[in-house]
């Protein structure tokens, strides 16, 4: 067993090992050979194994030559015993046989033993050169590892020669400068040796860049007592001469970036931007003040550090730094967005840049620069915000059910809590909406506002929005409540309700002046605490609610006038046509019985008009209030515009003539067919006519045309009256209209209705005028599909 564990290299006994070789063979062929004679009668014939295993251990041992030699004196003193009186051979035996048979036996066990002892020996020198290479390979590493955090070449260099040194167990180990190649460098040594003539040397040349570059030095190393160095360790010293070659070339790039970074310190120390720089291996080697603020650490504490471990110190998802594959150079110069890790953890969302720091054309390491986006952010989430609320507040006029969307909108974007409170015109508060993230702390919140009214002497909260009129923030909400209040119990309880208060800010709702109400919301468990710019978003989104409340009311004030109206025409138009009526039947009466020319007759007719305007003023009335209210009942059909305007001119034609003025129906030769309500038309032409009248000087003319066209029908009224000024021309279908100063008789309503039932048909009205020349209204109705008019007028 034990020369299995040790191995002839370090000896089967090592005290044999030092014995020498003249003085172990005879005592090792002495106790062979005694034991022979002392075990001789108990063996038989076997007593000659002794000697043959003392020559075979000692040729283990100590090679073929000691154990030749043992074998020899064996058998000088196997020839002794047998012819001495020692009886070693029994009388029946030839010594001489024996003798043969010893020396025939020993001859090959101690050539066996001998080629064990080779085979043990070349498996322990290659366990020990491949523990040797392991040493120098593990020796190699560390070196590269060290000198990535090397600042100079001296102390690399000085590094370099005692690594390779040690490794090589050597007694000198120096670095020498080329004489060309490697001006500047120094040259370093480690170890001791008086005289170098006498050691064995090997060296290796240290090249910067490619194999083919001009060698800047040489790194030779000597050992005393060796006879020659390893192949495996001349192929370690090339290697490690190319690793010291690119950690030269390293550290003199690090320097140079280290120079140049100098020299960009001054430039980048006012910029707003941070900047950072980085090394090959990812670590921080320069920061600017504007770094140092946005992310929080000092200078020190950045440099050295890996970049990413500074801006992501927490993994987050799968991947745990994402800016290390955002830093690949494929990606090298793209605008990304990210988000930073401060010092005190808070998030910093930021777009950043980097771009590669190259020297002699290889990448020697990275500059990032990166501003920071939260005002942006915060400007951008606040605008997206306000159009959401624009768009929600636009969609309805109904103020209750907008405002609880608007609630609804802010939680949880913005706070945990939101309630919009209303003041009616009574001067009575109403809670409009109130919302929660929470959906079960918002019914037992519900529950607890509806039985206590809020409290308007409160030293925070809405009450005091209220009461000031002016807005509030409280970025700490601890003392919300004071003591001392009188609602204070009811406001604990509401507080321990929706899990107590973080921060809260309240607004009022204001418009034209008044105050309509109070937006206030608040967090509790995100913890979110609010800022002046919060604020200030809150601000806006109170305006555009307030607003919205504000047109709200005034559409809801504006209905309730509208039917009010209507109420009132009604009943002065159901009240109104019985005495109407009255009148006119006396009018008629007086008529029939008056002498032409009398006094009687001119009264009589003087009542049959005013009788007629007033009933055309009610249905005037009437007939706008059905308008406005999408009441006013047509029956469309197919009809002839033509018929309907002959109609028309020939039941005015009486007034013409009354007021001196000529009016004429120009002829059509067929059908002018139109899709609409005959009496409506004949309304609306009535009134066009009826306002030429009136504009038309006596001694005037007015002209009604009809004309068919493929999908409508066309009636113009022309007339020759003062015309209209360019100024007046936008509005004269505006209702109550009249000109400024009023230069045109009636109410301003007929062409208001007019255009309201031209727009109700599909069709279209428009007026062309000169000043002095007259003016020309044109109604466009469209046609009915098919030839269905055609064929019941032509």
């Amino acid at each position: 067993m034990a020369l299995e564990a040790r191995g002839p290299a370090t000896g089967l006994w090592p005290a044999f090992e030092r014995v020498p070789t003249l003085l172990l063979a005879p005592s090792a062929a002495c106790a062979g050979v005694a034991l022979s004679i002392v075990l001789a009668p108990e063996l038989e014939g076997g007593y000659l194994l002794f000697p043959v295993a003392a020559a075979a251990i000692v040729s283990l041992v100590r090679g073929a030559r000691a154990g030749t030699l043992t074998s020899v004196a064996s058998f000088v003193l196997l020839a002794w015993a047998f012819h001495s009186a020692a009886g070693l051979a029994p009388p029946q035996t030839r010594p001489d046989l024996r003798l043969l048979f010893f020396a025939a036996v020993s001859i090959p066990v101690v050539a066996v033993s001998d080629g064990l002892r080779r085979t043990f020996r070349r498996v322990e020198q290659r366990r020990a050169a491949a523990a040797a290479r392991e040493q120098e390979w593990a020796a190699l590493a560390t070196f590269g590892r060290r000198a990535l955090a090397t600042a100079g070449v001296e102390p690399l260099l000085a590094d370099a020669v005692r690594t390779v040194g040690e490794a090589l167990h050597a007694d000198l180990a120096r670095f020498v400068p080329a004489p060309e190649g490697g001006a500047g460098l120094p040259a370093a040594e480690w170890g001791s040796a008086p005289r170098t003539e006498h050691l064995r040397r090997v060296r290796a040349h240290v090249r910067l860049g490619t194999g083919r570059a001009a060698p800047c030095g040489t790194i030779e190393v000597y050992a005393r007592g060796r006879l020659r160095f390893r192949v495996e360790e001349v192929r370690f010293l090339q290697t490690f001469a190319t690793v010291v070659g690119a950690a030269i070339q390293h550290v003199q790039a690090q320097a140079h970036v280290q120079a140049k970074l100098e020299f960009s310190r001054a430039v980048t120390n006012h910029l707003a931007e941070g900047v950072c720089a980085l090394d090959a291996a990812g670590r921080t080697t320069f920061v600017n003040p504007a770094a140092e603020t946005l992310l929080g650490w000092s200078e020190a504490e950045i440099l050295g550090r890996p970049f990413h471990e500074v801006v992501h110190p927490r993994r987050d998802g799968s991947e745990p730094f994402p800016i290390t594959a955002a830093l690949a150079p494929e990606r090298m110069g793209e605008d990304q967005e990210d988000t930073f890790v401060r010092k005190d953890g808070a998030a910093l969302t930021v777009a950043w840049r980097a771009a590669p720091i190259e020297a002699g054309g290889e990448r020697q390491g990275t500059v990032v620069s990166f501003r920071d986006l939260t005002g942006a952010l915060r400007a951008r989430h606040a605008e997206r915000l306000l159009a959401e609320a624009g768009r929600v507040l636009a969609e309805t006029l109904d103020e209750g059910p907008t405002l609880a969307r608007i609630a609804r909108l802010i939680v949880p974007d913005m706070a945990d809590w939101c309630m919009v409170v209303a003041v009616e015109r009574s001067g009575e508060l109403r809670r409009v909406a109130i919302e929660a993230a929470d959906p079960a702390r918002l019914e037992a919140a519900r529950e607890l506002l509806g039985n206590y009214p809020i409290d308007v002497g409160a030293a925070h909260g809405v009450g005091r929005v209220l009461r000031t009129g002016e807005p509030e923030l409280l970025t700490d909400a601890r003392g919300f409540i004071e003591e001392g209040e009188r609602t204070a119990p009811y406001r604990r309880a509401l507080l321990e309700r929706i899990g107590g208060l973080t921060s809260f800010i309240g607004v009022p709702l204001r418009a034209r002046g008044r105050l309509l109400g109070v937006l206030d919301f608040a967090t509790s468990e995100s913890g979110r605490r609010y800022g002046p710019e919060d604020l200030a978003l809150a601000l806006a989104l109170a305006e555009r609610c307030a607003f919205a409340i504000d047109n709200a009311r005034l559409y809801r004030e504006a209905r309730e006038a509208t039917a009010a109206r209507d109420d009132v025409l009604s009943i002065v138009s159901h009240d109104l046509k019985n005495p109407i009526a009255a009148i006119k039947a006396g009018a008629g009466a007086l008529a029939r019985t008056a002498a032409p020319g009398s006094i009687q007759a001119r009264v009589s007719h003087t009542l049959l008009r005013a009788s007629d305007r007033m009933t055309r003023l009610v249905s005037d009335l009437v007939d706008l209030a059905s308008l406005d209210a999408g009441r006013l009942s047509m029956q469309l059909q197919p009809i002839d515009a033509a018929e309907v305007a002959a109609e028309v001119v020939q039941a005015l034609a009486t007034v013409a003539e009354e007021e001196g003025v000529a009016l004429r129906l120009e002829p059509l030769a067929g059908a002018a067919p139109a899709l609409a309500d005959r009496e409506r038309m004949a309304q609306v032409l009535s009134n066009l006519v009826g306002n030429a009248i009136k504009a038309t000087p006596d001694g005037g003319e007015i002209r009604v045309r009809v004309e068919a066209r493929p999908r409508s029908a066309l009636l113009l009224v022309a007339d020759t009256g003062r015309g209209i000024a360019p100024e007046d021309l936008p509005h004269v279908f505006e209702r109550y209209y009249r000109g400024s100063p009023a230069r045109y008789a009636g109410q301003g309503l007929g062409l208001a209705i007019a255009k309201r039932i031209v727009d109700a048909h599909g069709g279209r009205i428009w007026v062309e005028s000169e000043v002095g020349r007259g003016s020309t209204f044109a109604v466009e109705i469209p046609a009915p599909e098919g030839d269905t008019a055609l064929a019941q007028h032509g």
